[in-house]
């Protein structure tokens, strides 16, 4: 069990949770892993005040859960794993694993009809598509090599896609083909940050920000203690977009928060390390 204590969790043999997902307000669902727990499924049926273990079966964390109803669901984490339940979680069924890439996001529309998206370490690109329940998947092709990260579906036929370097992708073919549009290839007339890639990662990342001028710029990395812990960037740049990688090697396994000053303008993302 977890014991929710103010904003606070206390989980035994558990480092991180990553995404939730609730069916109504009392029944949810969070995901995570990594360390001693691998990877995890907590369940609460009472709006979060008390969590339940309900899968602890892989050494591999996991990043994406979905349900369709209260006894339908799944969940997809690191090495093409995916597990499904029949049964609101009390009993985990594996449909897909293999030993060479991430899956970051899972989404179904109803009962038999799904996709799930992610990439390996090089970022190639993974789109996959059960119309089954997760019986059998079958590889969509990608049109980039840009990892994806998010998807949804509003029906069997219409989705987006999001993920790296600002890459968007709409289908309303239910996946067949996806047409692109990168927003980072638009006229930059704001300061922006952009969601580090990958995240969750191990052991560096990759932190994106847009200048519409040139501008005095400070990047830098703070605990959860508010303590700066990495400057990346600091001085002068001129307008565009500007990139630059945090090697995390000599960090603990915790989430961390990127801090972007740019003339007048500040904004702050959150960035898990996982190991």
């Amino acid at each position: 069990m977890v014991e929710i204590i103010g904003t606070r969790y206390k989980v035994k043999q558990l480092e991180i949770l990553i995404l939730f997902f609730f069916l109504d307000n009392n029944v949810g669902y969070a995901v995570g892993g990594g360390g001693v727990g691998g990877g995890v499924v907590l369940k609460t049926t009472n709006g979060g005040l008390l969590w339940e273990t309900k899968f602890s079966g892989t050494s591999w964390p996991f990043y994406s859960v979905h349900f369709v109803d209260y006894n339908i669901g799944w969940v997809a984490g690191d090495y093409n794993r995916i597990y499904k339940t029949t049964n609101g979680g009390n009993s985990w069924i594996t449909q897909y694993t293999t030993a060479s890439h991430s899956l970051w996001s899972i989404f179904f529309v109803n009962s038999n009809t799904g996709w799930v998206i992610g990439g390996s370490n090089d970022f190639a690109q993974i789109i996959m598509k059960t119309t089954d329940g997760g019986g059998s998947w079958i590889s969509q092709a990608g049109i980039n090599l840009k990892q994806l990260l998010e998807i949804f579906f509003v029906d069997e036929y219409t989705g987006w896609a999001v993920g790296i370097d600002g890459t968007i992708l709409f289908t309303n073919n239910g996946g067949i083909t996806f047409i692109e549009k990168n927003y980072l290839e638009q006229k930059i007339r704001d300061f922006g940050l952009l969601q580090n890639y990958p995240n969750p990662f191990n052991p560096s990342t990759t932190i994106k920000f847009a200048l519409p001028e040139r501008a005095k710029v400070n990047l830098s990395v703070y605990n959860l203690l508010g303590e700066k812990v990495a400057e990346l960037v600091d001085g002068e740049l001129e307008a565009g977009y500007h990139e630059t990688k945090w090697n995390a090697s000599g960090f603990a396994s915790s989430i961390y928060f990127y801090n972007l000053r740019a003339n007048d303008f500040v904004e702050t993302k959150k960035l898990v390390l996982m190991k």
